[in-house]
């Protein structure tokens, strides 16, 4: 709440899921793509291409938030970044005589993905935090081990990683 108080800016997406069998925004999302060029492009650290198409058209934007106007949308990640976006809206909406329901209060940015895509693939979110001073391993595990089950694996290469893996 407090960086969303001093930055009035959404750092992180909520990530919602919605189930359309038809495929209705899949077809506008590709029809889009195949009118125009991206408005950008970049390739990531990965080498994984990001394409960015802007959708603007009134009857595009219309067709979407039509296609949408029925789902029912599940929280895949985010809960806690929409219940403060939700705590802000309200503090911000108490300290205005007359409300503006446009003002960037209102929103929150968020990513919408149909089940129903072909070949969705959902990938985890690592959250790493790195050069630590005086971070002791051993620290924060014994004050994590009332909690949780930590196990240590040593393995000769990648490969036996992996089939450990796997085989969990």
């Amino acid at each position: 709440m407090e960086l969303l108080r001093n930055t009035r800016t959404h750092t992180g997406q909520l990530f919602m899921l919605y189930s359309d069998a038809e495929r209705r925004i899949d077809t506008i999302l590709a029809e889009a793509e195949s009118a125009a060029p991206p408005a950008t492009e970049l390739r990531d650290e990965y080498g994984v291409v990001h394409r960015l198409w802007t959708i603007a058209e009134p009857e595009r934007v219309s067709a979407i938030q039509n296609a949408m106007a029925d789902q029912k949308l599940v929280i895949a990640d985010g809960h806690h970044r929409y219940e403060t976006a939700l705590n802000y809206r309200n503090e911000r909406r108490s300290q205005t005589i007359h409300p503006d329901r446009n003002a960037p209060y209102e929103f929150a940015m968020m990513t919408f993905i149909n089940t129903r895509s072909e070949g969705l693939t959902i990938l985890p979110t690592h959250r790493v935090a790195a050069h630590l001073h005086d971070f002791s391993w051993a620290s924060v595990r014994r004050h994590l081990e009332p909690w949780f089950t930590a196990d240590s694996f040593s393995f000769r290469d990648e490969a036996s990683a992996a089939r450990r893996v796997a085989s969990s």
